[in-house]
């Protein structure tokens, strides 16, 4: 299983404006290493929760649909390309909260796609992380190439604009990016830490996809 990068957030979860003010800079002179900082402690706060703050689209991209193996299976690869349809499980998607899946392909032998219905699958943006379930009445997605043969594009993040973001998630932010311009040179993690950002972030930590 692998993610691509396809459309970056358009903006960032805490403002410029906001960085200055909580750290007490009122001069124009650390603009540019400000913004720097709330790119980094954006980052940081990512990967510590696993999830995705402003919109972004990204492709998830897997060898085959997750399937059970049935009863008495030898676990083979024939054994497993045999198993009924509905047998496959979901799809848990990384970086919730899930917006939007936009499409599913299939590619074959000779690397062209092939859009899967999406009358086929039900997406779950209840769950956290959100799911794309197939539905039982159909098979799921087989593709001919053997490896990334299914493309899964999704939309991930509270929303458009940093308001949008639970306000633990910015405050430890603000927090960081506070901390990292006074103390030049420390890395983000140990920062994060350090100030207390980690524990205003523990609670949205996405501890394993299922």
């Amino acid at each position: 299983m692998g993610r691509t990068l396809v459309s970056p957030p358009a903006a960032m979860p805490v403002s410029l404006a906001e960085a200055k003010a909580h750290a007490k800079v009122e001069t124009v002179d650390d603009d540019a290493l400000i913004n720097a900082l709330i790119a980094a402690a954006t980052a940081a706060c990512e990967s510590a929760t696993g999830r995705a703050l402003i919109h972004q689209t990204w492709r998830l991209h897997l060898d085959r649909w997750p399937s059970k193996v049935a009863a008495g299976s030898t676990g083979d690869e024939a054994s497993i390309d045999s198993v009924v349809a509905a047998a496959a499980v979901p799809v848990t998607l990384p970086l919730p909260p899930l917006v939007v899946v936009n499409h599913v392909k299939t590619y074959d032998q000779a690397d062209i796609a092939s859009v899967y219905p999406a009358a086929n699958y039900y997406v779950d943006i209840a769950s956290e992380p959100g799911r794309l379930v197939p539905r039982a009445t159909v098979p799921a997605p087989s593709p001919g190439r053997i490896a990334n043969g299914i493309e899964i594009e999704f939309i991930a993040g509270y929303g458009l604009a940093g308001s949008d973001v639970p306000a633990a998630l910015r405050q430890g932010i603000l927090m960081l990016v506070a901390h990292l311009h006074e103390h030049r040179g420390d890395d983000a993690d140990s920062a994060a830490r350090g100030c207390g950002a980690q524990r205003l972030w523990q609670p949205f930590r996405i501890m394993a996809l299922a």
